[in-house]
């Protein structure tokens, strides 16, 4: 059972809206100006959660953390300990049991300048109940850096000799947010917490669109395999 610790979540503002933007902070700061002000039209209409991973973006020990957070109006934020699939996996139990939020995005810093509020407010305010993101399966090439046991030119994903690692990374959503309803996020909570909690931490990019697009796929939800501006709402 996966456990909410509230003093690892840094609550700052007290959620205002159904629906969370789930933020994975990158290594690149300051943040590009498309990214800065996509964020202030986002926040707006979302409750903005923070994820911050020093051990996978080492710039990020060079900012605070909190004042970050404040300046972009955040309402909470936590940091990972190296876990990072299984410390997004606590924000959205507390998303869930604590903010009581309905609807949920999550993306990266670096795809949020190009997210369109306007078409993405639509489908949050759309009847759709199903996930919506591409997914796309690796090529050759991705796979065979994962099973390689040689180190190879491209060394997409970090070597181990772990043979649990990246064991599941067959696939990889291609959208620039990801879009899911709490029914589904429940579905996702459970299979974390009582069916295979180690599932979440084989994975070692710091691009949580390879977790999310395998977890899809293994759990074998039924989703809208499209971008959300793609959506007929």
């Amino acid at each position: 059972m996966l456990k909410i610790n509230k003093d690892e979540v840094y609550v700052i503002n007290q959620p205002k809206h159904i629906a969370t933007h789930i933020l994975v902070v990158g290594n690149e700061f300051p943040l590009l100006d498309s990214v800065h002000e996509k964020l202030g039209e986002l926040n707006g209409v979302y409750d903005l959660l923070l994820v911050f991973s020093p051990d996978h973006f080492p710039a990020q020990k060079e900012i605070d953390y909190d004042k970050f957070a404040s300046l972009y109006e955040s309402c909470a934020w936590i940091v990972s300990g190296g876990d990072l699939g299984a410390t997004i996996f606590k924000l959205l139990k507390y998303s869930r049991e604590i903010f009581h939020h309905r609807t949920f995005l999550i993306s990266n810093t670096g795809e949020v300048g190009n997210i369109e509020p306007d078409k993405l407010w639509k489908l949050v305010m759309s009847p759709i109940i199903k996930p919506v993101m591409k997914i796309g399966r690796l090529s050759t090439d991705e796979l065979y850096d994962i099973y390689s046991k040689k180190e190879l030119s491209w060394n997409l994903f970090s070597r181990t000799e772990d043979s649990r690692v990246n064991r599941y990374c067959s696939y990889r959503v291609e959208s620039d947010v990801m879009f899911f309803r709490d029914t589904t996020i429940d579905v996702i909570l459970d299979f974390f917490e009582n069916i295979d909690p180690e599932f979440v931490r084989t994975f070692s990019s710091e691009d949580v669109r390879y977790m999310f697009g395998s977890m899809v796929k293994r759990l074998g939800l039924d989703y809208l395999d499209m971008d959300y501006n793609e959506v007929q709402v």
